[in-house]
């Protein structure tokens, strides 16, 4: 296994080849479970797709992103049933049953669920994402061939479930944490090169020193790459068009950090429910204070857009 595995790994490119080996061997050689941890734009959803695109031998890989089906349960289900070879029929509305079926397949099962916090600190969720759903997933960690990898911005652990929309308490999930680590330099030099060989070297540095350790780097070089794919701005020189693009990326991401706050507020919102404090409409009509005017702030941000990583 540990040959095909390197293999895999070195057929296909990987972003963090490092960090993909390393993960994939927790996840199928220890029989771990993960929580993947990283902040928004760092690549997270890259990595999930270079961890299927290695083609693993004898190896089933699901990808779902969580924040498309945080409102359908149905949904959910249906595209892990289409992403299953030979699904023919209708997908089976009992998560525990297709786990069974995947189990019987006789291959490795790898689920990857992205944005996995659009569950958490979220009462608005579809009711069918309750607890059975949670111990289902918990469940893999005793099938041999199965394992999960559930991606947040943070521990998932610190965030609240809601069942029916009440607060059940922190997430309880059985999940080894690993930190998403920052793109080293060889990094993104070498994804720089591979999207676009024809560049000279002085184009290379110039696009690696704009990226290199900023926030949300690989957002940030995704970003570039497209903009000269499509010629954009190519009357500028080189260095006023990187500092244009980074500058328009920078003004950008100001709505992702309002998403953030939004985020902190639904996770402030689901602590005020898990310690039984009154509803925040209710306090507000009470107290008709400042205070008051707190609980309107986190009954109407609280709902906002804070699953936005």
């Amino acid at each position: 296994m540990a040959e095909a595995l390197h293999n895999s790994i070195t057929d296909v490119y990987c972003l963090r080849p490092t960090f993909t080996r390393n993960l994939i061997h927790t996840l199928l050689e220890r029989r771990r479970s993960v929580n993947l941890i990283g902040p928004p734009g760092c690549g997270k959803r890259r990595l999930l797709e270079d961890v299927r695109d290695c083609k693993l031998p004898d190896t089933l890989v699901l990808l779902l992103d969580l924040r498309a089906h945080k409102q359908s349960y149905t949904g959910f289900l249906d595209e892990l049933w289409r992403q299953c070879p030979h699904s023919g029929g209708k997908a089976s509305q009992d998560l525990g049953k297709l786990v069974t079926k995947l189990e019987n397949s006789g291959q490795r099962v790898l689920l990857l669920l992205d944005h996995f916090d659009a569950l958490l600190d979220n009462p608005d969720i579809d009711p069918k994402f309750d607890a059975r759903f949670h111990d289902h997933l918990n469940s893999l960690k005793n099938h041999p061939r199965m394992a999960l990898a559930c991606v947040t911005v943070e521990p998932h652990d610190h965030s609240i479930i809601f069942v029916q929309g009440q607060p059940r308490g922190t997430s309880w999930l059985d999940l080894e944490q690993c930190v998403l680590p920052p793109l080293s330099g060889l990094e993104v030099r070498t994804e720089i090169q591979r999207r676009r060989p024809e560049l000279d070297p002085v184009t290379v540095t110039a696009i690696f020193e704009t990226v290199y350790n900023r926030e949300r780097s690989y957002a940030l070089l995704n970003v570039i790459l497209n903009k000269w794919t499509n010629r954009e701005d190519i009357h500028l020189p080189l260095w006023k068009r990187l500092q244009k693009w980074r500058k328009q990326f920078e003004a950008a991401a100001n709505g992702v950090h309002t998403s953030r706050l939004y985020r902190g507020l639904r996770t402030l919102r689901a602590w005020w429910a898990t310690a039984g404090l009154p509803n925040p409409k209710q306090l507000a009509k009470a107290l008709g204070s400042p205070l008051g005017a707190l609980g309107r702030l986190i009954e109407r941000l609280g709902k906002g857009g804070g699953d936005k990583p």
